[in-house]
């Protein structure tokens, strides 16, 4: 028996994103957990199987860990210093992305927090 581990399925890819984007923590396309020291990087997705009704790819972008970050990613953001996420601390590298372009919350959850803290009157981390 292989120490691999096996291939997702595309529910299971799916439901990885779904989750990655909603609670954090996770990387959108293993859906290994991630530390919260680990930073990530921001790499477009298949999001679903099928077309678009533009008969495109349905594509996302999406957090994943270095491992599964492509080596184009990778390469464009070594001369990038990474971004700390409002909500979780947590550093992200855009891979070239533009400053308007770029997230600063991981998930919902944290988007949720930065909303909170600022509520409270408090600065978004």
């Amino acid at each position: 028996m292989s120490d691999e581990p096996r291939p997702m399925t595309h529910e299971e890819r799916e439901a990885a994103i779904v989750e990655a984007k909603r609670d954090g923590g996770m990387c959108a396309a293993c859906g290994r957990g991630l530390t919260a020291s680990e930073p990530v990087y921001r790499r477009r997705l298949a999001a679903r199987e099928g077309w678009s009704a533009y008969l495109q790819p349905v594509y996302c972008w999406a957090f994943v860990g270095r491992e599964c970050a492509t080596p184009e990613v990778r390469e464009a953001s070594e001369d990038e210093e990474p971004v700390a996420y409002a909500g979780c601390g947590r550093d992200i590298y855009h891979a070239g992305a533009p400053a308007s372009r770029r997230v600063v919350a991981c998930s919902q959850r944290c988007r949720v927090t930065i909303v909170r803290r600022r509520a409270k009157g408090g600065q978004p981390a």
